[in-house]
């Protein structure tokens, strides 16, 4: 999400239908370190298509597969395009043909409306399956402010018509105020295949970059008292523009990706996202990209960065197969004034390192 500029929505409205001013604070001028290095690899913008049907606008997908093989996906909401209901549920049998299955909320939740009385949608949401549930994280946010919380909803289900489906709101489990070093926003779980049993909430937005704690895998919750690591900053940036992180384990090694850059400008040729990663022996860290620059200071290997077609490639997760990984991202098309559009990549490990391929969608 963004989180120094108009409402998401507001000007993803305009981008719709095609009116390109008064949205946006201003120009932001990013001073991105030199260590931020663009892959040596194949960038699917170029040679590949975007997901297709019911994916338009589509902004920070996580997708999870239900137990019948379905993918599902869940993506902030964008209000003033949609029904009142929040976080939008899109199904599909092969993660290239969506279409709308449900959503999580039908109103907003009331503690939310009472402690964020500004609130138009929810943002960021982030699924993953543990202790026999899934386990739903998401944002609300006064756009602009370290007023922010990130909050969990969970179903032993994604099948709306299975029984027993429904999503419980289980509140707060971290708030951030004004004065804070981070943002509690764009919430992420790593379950440590290392250790199963220990899990890892990563968060955070601008500020001081992102943010890991441990969860209690018997409420979701956070664990008390628990250590809080600083995985990854952009303190070259002014505005430290990092957020969006999610992770993953590979060979020994664990991945930090991230967005960076600015999302959702106006007009939308000043949006500078970008996706990288870095990579680590520990979920704590420290993460440095391919030429050994750290992501505390401003490093980071670009995985994704704009084209001639598709402009600011982010908000980025990951979905894990057993052995398959898949980076599902929006991007911008500039054919279509900036519609938003939902892409999902297979990711392969070269030399250890991540590469997205051309390959369109799983085998069935």
């Amino acid at each position: 999400m963004p989180r120094r500029h108009l409402s998401l929505a507001a000007c993803s409205a305009l981008l719709l239908i095609g009116l390109q001013s008064g949205c946006g604070h201003g120009e932001h001028r990013l001073r991105h370190g030199a260590a931020l290095g663009l892959s040596r690899y194949y960038n699917p913008l170029a040679s590949s298509n975007p997901a297709s049907s019911d994916v338009i606008p589509v902004h920070d997908p996580s997708l999870a597969r239900a137990a019948d093989g379905t993918y599902v996906a869940f993506t902030t909401d964008l209000p003033f395009l949609h029904s009142r209901q929040l976080l939008a549920m899109r199904c599909s049998r092969d993660l290239l043909v969506w279409h709308s299955c449900g959503y999580v909320f039908p109103t907003m939740p009331e503690w939310a409306r009472q402690e964020f009385p500004e609130a138009v949608g929810l943002w960021a949401p982030d699924i993953s399956y543990f202790n026999g549930q899934y386990h739903l994280y998401y944002t609300v946010s006064s756009l602009g402010s370290q007023h922010s919380a990130i909050a969990l909803a969970t179903s032993p289900t994604l099948d709306p018509a299975a029984p027993g489906f429904h999503w419980t709101d289980r509140g707060v489990i971290l708030r951030s105020h004004t004065g804070d070093d981070f943002n509690a926003i764009d919430a992420a779980i790593l379950v440590d295949p290392g250790d199963p049993a220990r899990i890892w909430l990563t968060y955070g937005s601008f500020w001081h970059g992102i943010f890991q704690q441990e969860v209690q895998a018997s409420t979701g919750r956070l664990v008390a008292n628990s250590t809080r690591y600083h995985l990854a900053e952009q303190p070259s940036d002014r505005e430290g523009a990092i957020e969006g992180s999610a992770m993953v384990a590979h060979h020994g090694w664990y991945y930090l990706f991230a967005s960076v850059g600015i999302c959702c400008a106006m007009p939308i040729e000043r949006d500078t996202y970008q996706q990288i990663v870095g990579r680590s022996r520990s979920p704590h860290g420290p993460f440095v990209a391919e030429d050994g620059s750290p992501l505390l200071r401003g490093g980071g290997t670009i995985l994704l960065t704009s084209d001639e077609h598709w402009l600011a490639p982010g908000g980025g997760s990951l979905l894990l197969q057993g052995e398959d990984v898949w980076l599902a991202f929006h991007a911008l098309d500039r054919r279509n004034q900036g519609a938003l559009n939902l892409w999902v990549e297979h990711v392969e490990w070269r030399d250890d390192w991540p590469v997205l391929t051309p390959q369109a969608a799983p085998m069935r």
